[in-house]
């Protein structure tokens, strides 16, 4: 008995912040208390205790009560004695506008009301519960409250302890106006569910177990603006049960067990601005569900079971901003479903069962900015209507594809008119292909595009880089097997602001097609463009199978002959160009120290190539014969990779627009140049680029076969330079007066004597 006596003694902690008062003079009518003032910090703490006649105090219940500027804060541990709580500090408190209780049993007869008064909180505007109940056959009632009439907010929540609470729980509260009851397990009584006061703004009876809601629950909220009944088991409502509350902004259905909606369960909702029907296992909309909600600003429908959606559900919230329908079955929508979305700035349709969409389906998206398309299984977003040169109109009146556009049939998605979109997840799909308008976008306003766990093969910068804004690109988990233009430094980036390539665990191809980016790889010297490359494994040649790149030097590198022949479906090379090996019976030539006799004859004639096709790939080392006839180059086209112009042994220009020689010298090793047919414009030779050839030690020959130049200085000179002993045909030059436009053949004034 004696011990069980011991255990009703309290311990009572009480901790006072005040920062206008100073300690009481006289502490005799709180016995056992300390007060000290620490000045320095502007603060008078108060602590008083009951003094324990037994030391062993780990079962002791008792109170602790932390006061700071306009809250007070009670905590009970081990079901303390309410009877034993009789200290009054009503003199020395400033009066609390906020009471909180946490971890407390309130008994039946337990006056919370006489308890606030010695903490001069009894006129607080907000009490919270946490974790307290009431002991009593009726659970919560109106009597707990009874002397709390400027209460505006009442906040219930306890973890998982089932309560009851008494119809009339809200009675004394005349201005309520916030009523919390969160995680209690409740239960709807279809016959005795509690009453809501007409003044309540904002509700929440989420987590807890309401399977029913009574057909008159709401009727008296109509100044009600928030509503939370989410995390509930609710399977079944009346079409008008939310019809009183005119003036709710917004509604929480989320995490529920109904699998549909009543044709007009919203239809009173015109203030309507947020709906959240996530996870309620929904497996279909009518059309008409959302019509009379045009204020919507933000639906969410992810989480459900819908396999398609209505053409016209969304036709009429015009000021909808954020849809989200990720993680549904949905496996094709109507092409205009969104055509009327003109405000919508943020679209999930992650998680469903896409394979492609209609080229209008994001056309009407003018101010999308966040698209997700997140696992799914897109194969094919190219807009069809680019594939023909009709089409041709959109080049020139976007501003994207301005003075970058090179391409007579830009291989355009179907996001081209998407000009404000700043994040693009296209993320575990089917992709194989970088779209040309993904890049030219960062021109304007993209940051970031995920393309992380797809099928792309190959990243082509070739378009260049414009950024306004840092952007980042993740192709990690591809199938990337190479980066052109093979010679990084060539990339174009005309903006400078920080550009990011996520290319990790991809199977890249290393052969001497990757040599730029190695050298990256080993010394991180471009200015703007980081590229991070973390466990890339090398899947050709075999030699080097699953070899990381990162332990890879440039010498390790080499091409296989097969590479440069065949074009299957893992090879990248040669697709513009045929390509055959002649075996020279004449002697080998000597390159760079290895005898060599295997010419690789690249035959690119009558392509209408104005640049070099950069699917070429040149094994280093090799001779290479490259003929370019008939086509539209109007000067020397030069390879990104120096490599490959090192190995090129003869070159044919015939039949092109070539009106000078610059930078041929590029080509070293070069010892037969053929540019026959050069007559659409009179070329106007210069003395550098006489001695850029003269200067030319492994050059044998040169062809200039009805080739047509001006008659200057430079012409009458030429003799006296090695280039006039090159050139094959040197009686067969002719030259136009340029004053005259006299044609002159063959070149009158020069000695033709050897």
């Amino acid at each position: 008995m004696r011990y069980f006596l011991l255990r009703l003694y309290v311990l009572l902690l009480i901790e006072k912040n005040i920062t206008s008062n100073k300690c009481p003079s006289d502490m005799t009518s709180t016995p056992y208390c300390i007060c000290r003032d620490i000045r320095s910090i502007g603060y008078v703490d108060i602590n008083c205790t009951r003094p324990l006649l037994n030391t062993n105090s780990n079962n002791m219940g008792y109170f602790k009560v932390n006061f700071f500027t306009d809250k007070v804060e009670l905590t009970c541990f081990h079901s303390p004695n309410w009877s034993k709580f009789h200290y009054n500090f009503g003199n020395h408190m400033v009066e609390q506008r906020v009471l909180s209780l946490e971890n407390c049993t309130l008994e039946k007869n337990t006056n919370l009301s006489e308890f606030a008064k010695h903490i001069n909180a009894i006129n607080v505007q907000k009490l919270e519960f946490t974790n307290t109940i009431q002991l009593d056959t009726i659970g919560f009632n109106k009597e707990l409250f009874k002397e709390f009439h400027k209460v505006e907010t009442l906040f219930i929540m306890n973890d998982n302890l089932k309560i009851i609470i008494n119809n009339d729980l809200l009675d004394f509260f005349s201005n309520i106006s916030t009523f919390f009851l969160i995680n209690c397990k409740l239960i709807s009584n279809r016959d005795n569910f509690f009453k809501l006061p007409s003044t309540l703004r904002y509700l929440r009876l989420n987590y807890n177990d309401i399977h029913y809601l009574e057909p008159r629950i709401f009727k008296n909220l109509n100044i009600l603006k928030y509503l939370d009944l989410s995390y509930n088991k609710i399977n079944d409502f009346e079409h008008d049960i939310f019809d009183a509350m005119i003036n709710l902004e917004t509604l929480s259905l989320n995490n529920n067990n109904f699998t549909w909606l009543p044709e007009y369960a919203f239809k009173k909702l015109t203030n309507l601005k947020y709906l959240d029907l996530t996870s309620t296992g929904l497996i279909s909309l009518l059309e008409t569900i959302f019509r009379n909600n045009k204020k919507l600003t933000s639906l969410n429908l992810q989480n459900n079971q819908l396999k398609t959606l209505p053409s016209e559900i969304f036709h009429e919230l015009i000021n909808l901003e954020t849809l989200n329908i990720g993680n549904n079955q949905m496996e094709q929508i109507p092409q205009d479903i969104f055509s009327k979305l003109v405000n919508l700035t943020s679209l999930n349709l992650s998680g469903n069962k896409f394979k492609s969409f209609s080229d209008r389906t994001f056309q009407n998206l003018i101010k999308l900015q966040n698209l997700n398309l997140r696992q799914n299984q897109l194969d094919n977003l190219a807009d069809s209507r680019f594939e023909s040169r009709v089409m041709g109109y959109f080049i020139n009146t976007l501003k994207i594809f301005d003075t970058l556009w090179t391409k007579d049939y830009p291989f355009v998605s179907i996001f081209f008119n998407c000009l404000n979109l700043m994040h693009l997840d296209l993320s575990y799909n089917n992709i194989k292909k970088i779209y040309d308008d993904w890049f030219l976008l960062s021109k304007l306003k993209l940051q970031s595009l995920n393309l992380d766990h797809n099928k792309i093969s190959e990243l082509d910068f070739n378009q260049g880089l414009v950024q306004i804004n840092n952007f980042s690109i993740d192709l990690s988990h591809n199938q990337l097997a190479a980066i052109v233009p093979f010679n990084l430094s060539n990339i174009k980036i005309t903006t400078p602001v920080p550009i990011t390539v996520i290319i990790n665990d991809n199977p890249i191809n290393c052969e001497c097609q990757i040599s730029g980016l190695l050298e990256y790889q080993n010394s991180k010297r471009m200015k703007f463009l980081n590229i991070i490359m973390d466990n890339l494994k090398c899947q050709r040649p075999k030699n080097l199978e699953g070899h990381l790149l990162s332990f890879l030097k440039v010498d390790h590198l080499f091409c296989e002959p097969s590479l440069l022949l065949h074009n299957n479906d893992n090879s990248l090379c040669n697709k513009k160009c045929d390509v055959k090996i002649d075996i020279e019976k004449q002697q080998p030539m000597e390159i760079n120290g290895t005898n060599e006799n295997e010419i690789y004859k690249f035959n690119c004639t009558n392509k209408y190539l104005r640049m070099l096709p950069k699917d070429i790939c040149i094994v280093p080392g090799t001779s290479v014969e490259l003929d370019l006839t008939n086509n539209e180059f109007d000067k020397i086209p030069i390879f990104d990779n120096k490599y490959y112009c090192d190995a090129v042994r003869k070159l044919i220009l015939s039949n092109n627009s070539i009106y000078n020689l610059q930078d041929i010298s590029s080509y070293k090793n070069l010892e037969i140049l053929e540019i026959n047919y050069n007559q659409k414009t009179a070329w106007e030779i210069t003395e550098n680029e006489i001695n850029e050839i003269s200067n030319m030690k492994h050059l044998q020959q040169i062809s200039l076969h009805r080739s047509l130049f001006v008659c200057n200085n430079n012409i009458n000179n030429l003799k006296n330079y090695r280039m006039f002993k090159l050139i094959s045909n040197v009686r067969q030059l002719s030259c136009v007066q340029p004053d005259t436009n006299e044609l002159i053949y063959p070149f009158e004034k020069l000695t033709l004597s050897q």
